[in-house]
């Protein structure tokens, strides 16, 4: 538990930066530069954009937001993006050098399974601290490499983390609450100095066709009840 309660640290840290303001094309689903979404809909990046602090704040139902292939690029400050609604989904693109990569913020104690975003063909790259974080959601078909902190770090709350790849990052490779699933990742060479952890996991959840080698602990289940099968592990 330790882990996810430094990522919610971090990331309350780093919104605190300061957001872009808003700087919209004319058109209603064109966005050319950082700023903030406040209305359901569907959003497609126009350019590669980048900024000092916070890049995209998100507090809306029912976005979508496709990168297109462009990339947002920070200072190393502040978040790449920031999620909290319903029934948000972001794809297709490359965020780099932020202080977080995507927070998705989700509020409890009850889950509600809208509540956690969707994150997909994304590239988080080269954050100062957690590449993908906060309460949970979906992360899938998507590459995290060169952050300085754990590459995806989601709590408890049926978190699902499929088809990625998470390869050196300075921490843990991915770090799940419990009632997550885990499946078809490519999790390897991860170092937290002077040791290193694949996978940390909290029970019950279900970890499955993973392959996780290359740390001093490949897998670290927390808890009972979890279903490790057909993984390929170490060394």
């Amino acid at each position: 538990m330790k882990t996810i309660v430094s990522v919610l640290a971090a990331i309350s840290a780093t919104l605190a930066a300061g957001a872009s303001s808003s700087a919209f094309a004319a058109g209603p689903s064109n966005v050319n530069s950082c700023g903030a979404i406040s209305s359901p809909g569907s959003y497609v990046l126009t350019r590669n954009v980048s900024t000092s602090g916070n890049c995209f704040t998100i507090s809306s139902d029912d976005v979508t937001f496709d990168f297109d292939g462009f990339t947002a690029k920070g200072d190393g400050t502040g978040a790449a993006m920031s999620l909290d609604g319903h029934g948000i989904v972001v794809r297709n693109g490359t965020v780099r050098n932020f202080g977080v990569g995507i927070s998705i913020i989700t509020h409890g104690p009850t889950v509600d399974y809208r509540e956690g975003a969707v994150i997909e063909h994304m590239q988080v790259l080269d954050m100062v601290n957690f590449g993908i974080g906060g309460g949970f959601g979906t992360v899938r078909d998507s590459f995290l490499a060169g952050n300085g902190n754990t590459a995806i770090a989601l709590g408890s709350g049926a978190s699902l983390i499929t088809n990625n790849r998470v390869v050196g990052n300075s921490g843990a490779g991915v770090s799940a609450g419990a009632g997550s699933t885990i499946t078809g990742n490519v999790i390897s060479y991860n170092t937290v100095l002077p040791l290193s952890t694949g996978l940390t996991v909290y029970c019950p959840s279900m970890v499955m066709n993973n392959a996780i080698v290359g740390h001093t602990t490949n897998v670290f289940t927390i808890d009972a009840g979890c279903v490790l099968d057909h993984n390929a592990i170490g060394p």
